[in-house]
């Protein structure tokens, strides 16, 4: 339990040795400063290479897509699984219909849980490199 409690006072303390000390400190919006608070200017559009936006670009669109193609990603192995493997086993009905290959415990199934867990990881990461490659694709064929 007190590891918990740590864990809850920890952001609590991130606050106040962040927050600033006064409203009328000299980087606050109360003093009539237009720059961020304890910081300089904000960046110009000019300060980093354009390939560096790009690779953040690509970086923001792949973690971005990454939990959504996981997640479609595991319904198409669970539709796969009953259509393809099982051969209509109704015990392996894919959700809705079912729990598909959820009811997978490492207790139970331990290697075609693996099998599934990497095949799922290298579809999602497949996917979202895919996307990131094709909206690169596209940025730089429109700048044209």
């Amino acid at each position: 339990m007190k590891i918990f409690r740590n864990l809850l006072l920890l952001p609590i303390f991130a606050f106040v040795l962040l927050a600033p000390a006064s409203a009328d400190s000299p980087g606050s919006p109360a003093s009539g400063s237009n720059t961020m608070i304890g910081f300089g200017q904000p960046y110009s559009k000019k300060e980093f290479p354009g390939w560096l936006l790009d690779l953040r670009r690509g970086e923001t669109i792949f973690f971005g897509s990454l939990p959504i193609f996981f997640l479609f990603s595991g319904l198409g192995y669970d539709y796969y699984y009953y259509y393809g493997v099982s051969g209509q086993n109704p015990s392996y009905a894919p959700w809705p219909m079912g729990p598909g290959t959820s009811q997978w415990t490492t207790a139970t199934n331990a290697n075609q849980l693996s099998d599934k867990t990497k095949t799922l990881l290298l579809a999602s990461a497949t996917a979202s490199l895919f996307l990131a490659v094709v909206d690169w694709a596209i940025g730089k064929w429109s700048q044209q």
